[in-house]
C-alpha cells in the first residue's frame, strides 16, 4: 500500500481521505499547470467510531461516506487513505547492496529480528535513501553471512510500519463506502507533498511540521524530504467535545480568541511548548549530539486563527514559524482552509501509477 513514498501524482484527478478521531476529510485534488482542488468536504464523526488509530464501528464510518460518495457521484473511483501518524513507526536500517527484487525479503528479516516495533503482523515499506542520508542518525546494520567488516558497500534504507489491522479497517471503510483505495500514506508526508510547491524551504535541514488537530499534534522533523523524526501528541484543546464534534469544529475557526476569552489558553499553550521543546532538545541533543536543530517549523491544522499561535510559538522556540497561505491552491469555493485540508490534500497528490 506504500509503494512511491516520496511520488507526487501531476497529471489526474484523485481522491484524497484523511481520517481522524472526530472527522474525516475528503479532497478531490490534481497538479497539472497548477494545484486544483475540485471538492472538499469535512464529514464529521460520533465519538467512539476511530479510537486508537483504527475504525471500531466500520459499518457506521463506511454509511457517513458513502452519503458523499453517492452525493459526489465518484463511486469506484481511487482514493488514498491516510494512516494514522499515532500508529506510524520509521526505522532507518542498512542493508548489503542487492538487487531491488531481494531488498523487501531483507528488511522483512530485520523487522522480525531487530527492529522491535512495538505492533505484531505489521505492514511496511521502504524507500532507499541517497548517500547524503547515509548519516541519519539511528541506522542499524544488517550483515550479511559472512560479512566481516564495513568493507562491503551498504544501501540505506528508510522503513515505514503500522499495524496491518489498523491499516485494514480503513481499507474496508473505503470500500464498502463504494471506493477503490489503491495505496496508504503517512500524514506527515502526505502534509509535506502539499507544501513543497509553495515553501521551497521545506526541503531544508531540521524542518519540523506541526499539525494541531483538536485531539492532538502531529509532529515530524524533516532533513532533505526525508522524515527523521516523527510523534503524535495526545493533546486536545480544551474546548473538543467528542460528542459535539460540529460545535467543536465551528469553535475552530477563532480557537485561540476563544481560549483566550474562556482562560483555557495559557495551560494550552504551556503544555503544547513543553512538549515540542522536548521534542527539539531531543532532535538536536540526543539524535545529532548538538550537530543539527531545528531551523524552522511549519504550522497547519484545524485551528483558523494560526497566526496567534504562531507568534507565541516563535516567541518561545526562536525558531521562524510559517502558516502555508497556499496561494498555489486553485480551490472551488470560498470555505476553503487550506491548513485544515493540507494533509487531505497531499494524500490526493500521491502518485500511485504502476501500484
Amino acid at each position: 500500500m506504500w509503494k512511491r513514498l516520496f511520488s507526487s501524482n501531476k497529471a489526474r484527478w484523485q481522491l484524497g481521505l484523511h481520517v481522524l478521531p472526530y472527522a474525516m476529510r475528503l479532497t478531490d485534488v490534481r497538479r497539472k499547470d497548477s494545484l486544483s482542488i475540485r471538492k472538499h468536504e469535512t464529514i464529521p464523526l460520533q465519538s467512539g467510531m476511530v479510537e486508537n488509530g483504527r475504525v471500531r464501528d466500520k459499518e457506521w464510518v463506511a454509511f457517513e461516506l458513502q452519503k458523499k460518495v453517492l452525493e459526489w457521484n465518484c463511486k469506484g473511483r481511487e482514493v488514498v487513505l491516510s494512516v494514522p501518524l499515532s500508529t506510524v513507526v520509521i526505522r532507518w536500517l542498512q542493508i548489503p547492496r542487492v538487487p531491488d527484487k531481494e531488498i523487501r525479503d531483507l528488511v522483512d528479516i530485520e523487522i522480525e529480528n531487530t527492529l522491535h516495533l512495538p505492533f505484531t503482523h505489521p505492514v511496511f515499506d521502504y524507500v532507499k535513501l541517497s548517500p547524503e542520508h547515509a548519516h541519519l542518525p539511528g541506522l542499524s546494520t544488517l550483515k550479511a553471512p559472512g560479512d566481516e567488516g564495513p568493507q562491503e558497500e551498504k544501501l540505506s534504507l528508510l522503513v515505514v510500519a503500522a499495524p496491518q489491522a489498523a491499516v485494514q479497517s480503513f481499507v474496508d471503510v473505503a470500500r464498502a463506502a463504494g471506493l477503490k483505495p489503491v495505496a496508504a500514506d503517512v500524514e506527515p508526508l502526505a502534509l509535506y507533498r502539499s507544501l513543497e510547491v509553495e515553501w521551497p524551504a521545506i526541503a531544508g535541514a531540521g524542518t519540523m511540521l506541526l499539525n494541531i488537530n483538536l485531539s492532538g499534534v502531529d509532529v515530524a522533523i524533516f532533513s532533505g524530504g526525508i522524515p527523521e523524526f516523527i510523534r503524535h501528541i495526545p493533546l486536545s484543546v480544551p474546548f473538543f467535545d467528542e460528542t459535539d464534534v460540529t460545535t467543536s469544529l465551528a469553535l475552530a475557526q477563532h480557537a485561540v480568541s476563544h481560549m483566550e476569552r474562556e482562560g483555557t489558553y495559557g495551560g494550552y499553550l504551556h503544555d503544547l511548548l513543553a512538549e515540542v521543546n522536548r521534542i527539539m532538545n531531543f532532535y538536536q541533543y540526543s539524535m545529532y549530539e548538538g550537530r543539527q536543530k531545528v531551523e524552522q517549523i511549519c504550522l497547519t491544522g484545524d485551528f483558523c486563527d494560526l497566526a496567534g499561535l504562531a507568534g507565541h510559538l516563535q516567541e518561545r522556540l526562536l525558531a521562524p514559524v510559517y502558516i502555508p497561505g497556499y496561494k498555489h491552491f486553485l480551490a472551488a469555493g470560498d470555505d476553503f482552509a487550506g491548513p485544515a485540508f493540507a494533509v487531505a490534500v497531499g494524500l490526493g497528490l500521491k502518485d500511485v501509477s504502476g501500484l
